[in-house]
């Protein structure tokens, strides 16, 4: 496999985590039957949710770069 096709394939499975993520964790506020998450779980949500995404970043970056 190639370089840039490895950097493609980082690239895309970093958005898979990201897209997950966001789905796993709605942003839509809770109702009346669902309890909140604590700040504490929401941070943790918070932060893998913004790793994911910074990796894709650099995955597109390195991607770009090689162009």
């Amino acid at each position: 496999m190639s370089h840039a096709q490895q950097i493609k394939d980082d690239a895309a499975e970093a958005m898979r985590r990201a897209d997950e993520a966001a789905d796993a964790y709605p942003t839509e506020p809770p109702t009346a039957e669902s309890a909140a998450p604590s700040s504490q779980q929401q941070q943790q949500r918070d932060e893998a949710a913004a790793e994911a995404m910074r990796r894709a970043d650099v995955a597109y970056t390195k991607d770009d770069d090689e162009l």
